[in-house]
């Protein structure tokens, strides 16, 4: 696993972390097993672009208030991507808020210029054949 940027990490919970760190407008969302044992993880969705359907990025602003964002999308055909972490081993994905807030799903309205919270969530429920739970980490600071 490559970390370009300080990680702020949650709490681990049965062998899985989850951690955010930004830059700009871009999330990076990270998984690392921590545990002694290999563990499947959910990993995205593969369509004509990447769909992060177990993951949930919140902004907070405004002293408190919050915006949900969803990643992922309309879709014709797509196939969840599992992968094998190793103890110690770990996944990244990147996002750019910037162009997931503008679409449909999440209001279709840009981000204002700002000081944010970004809070990040994984939550993967059975019967998934994989870790399944709920994984929550941040706030990090984000400015536009």
């Amino acid at each position: 696993m490559v970390i370009t940027r300080p990680v702020c990490w949650g709490k681990p919970e049965r062998g899985l972390m989850l951690g955010v760190s930004v830059d700009g407008t871009v999330a990076e969302l990270h998984l690392k097993n921590t545990g002694a044992t290999p563990l499947e993880v959910m990993s995205h969705v593969l369509t004509s672009e990447f769909h992060l359907d177990w993951y949930t990025l919140h902004l907070e602003y405004d002293e408190g208030r919050i915006r949900k964002v969803r990643l992922l999308d309309e879709r014709d055909s797509s196939g969840p991507v599992k992968v094998h972490l190793e103890p110690e081993e770990g996944i990244q994905h990147s996002v750019d808020l910037a162009d997931w807030v503008i679409r449909p799903i999440n209001g279709a309205e840009p981000m204002k210029a700002g000081t944010y919270r970004l809070y990040a969530v994984y939550e993967v429920s059975p019967p998934e054949d994989a870790w399944t739970g709920r994984l929550e980490a941040g706030p990090v600071a984000m400015t536009i």
